[in-house]
């Protein structure tokens, strides 16, 4: 079955840190997703990038969390859009989407492999599913971290949450040094009856 192109235009981009953005299309094909999808943008001619849906807003957009690559082919165009632009796309799609299943979850990712996985945890939590979740995030330094009130938020919807944030190359207070497969030990991994890596 094929996907057919439709129309985003920017209605909001937010700095979350020296070289992240949030970004926030609207569409008004009123498209489903699953949380997990992505979608495939026409960055430039020849040009196609693909970035994993972070959320979806009250009004159903779709929110991106997107690090702009300076040399980079796609994000530099996608970033610097300016607000009501038009972009065209396709999707979402893709099969790194959430299972229906209330069990013992294990979200793992760094940088902004937290796209995907924030908006599974999010989808888990509206789903009203009580099991233990765990996300585990990491980053290199302090400047590279983001969503720290929304990651807090989230923790919050869950009666049983684990978080571990990693920070590869300084020592802060709150985060471990060292990397997220220092998480993968065989007493953790046993805790969990799925695992979601990006």
């Amino acid at each position: 079955m094929a996907i057919a192109k439709s129309s985003f235009v920017l209605r909001s981009r937010r700095t979350l840190t020296n070289d992240v953005f949030e970004l926030v299309f609207d569409n008004a094909s009123n498209l489903s997703s699953k949380a997990g999808e992505y979608v495939i943008f026409d960055a430039a001619p020849g040009v196609k990038r693909a970035y994993s849906i972070a959320f979806r807003n009250e009004s159903g957009g779709f929110g991106f969390v997107i690090k702009r690559v300076p040399d980079g082919a796609g994000s530099p165009v996608i970033c610097d859009l300016p607000i009501g632009a038009e972009i065209s796309g396709m999707g979402p799609m893709g099969h790194f989407v959430l299972r229906e299943t209330d069990v013992a979850k294990c979200f793992i990712g760094t940088g902004t492999g937290f796209a995907p996985l924030y908006y599974q945890l999010l989808d888990s939590s509206n789903r009203g599913y009580r099991s233990k979740m765990a996300f585990v995030f990491g980053v290199r330094s302090d400047e590279d971290v983001f969503y720290e009130k929304e990651s807090a938020e989230l923790a919050a919807r869950f009666p049983d949450f684990v978080s571990r944030r990693y920070l590869s190359r300084v020592e802060k207070p709150g985060f471990e040094k060292g990397y997220v497969t220092d998480f993968l030990t065989p007493e953790n991994v046993s805790q969990y009856a799925e695992f979601y890596l990006c």
